[in-house]
């Protein structure tokens, strides 16, 4: 089953109102633009959640097209979050239907895709054995990384022990990693996902989808061999 994933681009250059004015004028449609509260960064570009699909990744590719078109740049205090869906997409609904929903709903309301349109959410024992797996290679995600994501207090690598040590239950998970900024961060689960936050920013489709696409493979890692034990 497929999860969705949502990226949350940081740019700096340009300020919100531009970044706005030119991707609507692209006809674009589905994201939120803000501020963002990080020093040197201009405009967080919040993208709704997605399918793994060539439709969705050409959706990004031409979010990012247009960001370089008026200027966006990218520096060492951007970052680049993905958003995994909690949940899988219900298998009753078609990738192309959820795509198609997920822009017009964000654009409509401003917030994202949630409740039916998504199947079950993970159990405690899977979230474990994700961030288990995610900081039990910690040193090799860090080679996949700038310096600059590797020691950083946004994103702050977590504790093997600790994890282990967890009851298998989010609550429990969520206490013993670093809040909001920690490489996996959990305090969104209630906003229906799992964010990962160790990404450097990249106003580059093809970086911004390996990425994605690896850590949708390490959800499906744990669904597919049906982790039952902590």
């Amino acid at each position: 089953m497929t999860h969705a994933f949502g990226i949350e681009i940081e740019t700096a250059g340009r300020p919100v109102q531009p970044v706005i004015d030119a991707l609507r004028a692209n006809g674009l449609r589905g994201f939120v633009v803000k501020p963002d509260g990080t020093p040197s960064v201009d405009a967080e570009i919040v993208l709704p959640p997605l399918p793994d699909t060539e439709m969705a990744w050409e959706y990004v590719e031409k979010v990012c097209r247009v960001l370089q078109d008026i200027g966006c740049t990218i520096n060492r205090s951007c970052g680049l979050h993905v958003h995994i869906s909690n949940a899988p997409i219900h298998e009753d609904i078609s990738l192309a239907r959820f795509f198609g929903d997920s822009l017009d709903h964000t654009e409509r309301t401003g917030s994202f895709l949630r409740g039916t349109y998504f199947a079950d959410p993970m159990t405690g024992v899977e979230v474990k054995d994700i961030i288990r797996r995610y900081t039990s290679q910690q040193a090799v995600i860090d080679s996949m990384h700038p310096s600059s994501r590797t020691n950083n207090r946004y994103c702050q690598p977590l504790e093997l022990g600790r994890i282990e040590a967890a009851d298998n239950t989010v609550a429990n998970l969520t206490r013993v990693t670093h809040g909001k900024f920690g490489t996996i961060n959990l305090t969104t689960w209630s906003r229906g996902t799992l964010e990962f936050r160790q990404a450097a920013g990249t106003i580059e489709m093809p970086k911004m989808r390996a990425w994605v696409q690896f850590l949708l493979n390490l959800v499906e890692w744990t669904k597919s061999n049906r982790v039952t034990q902590g």
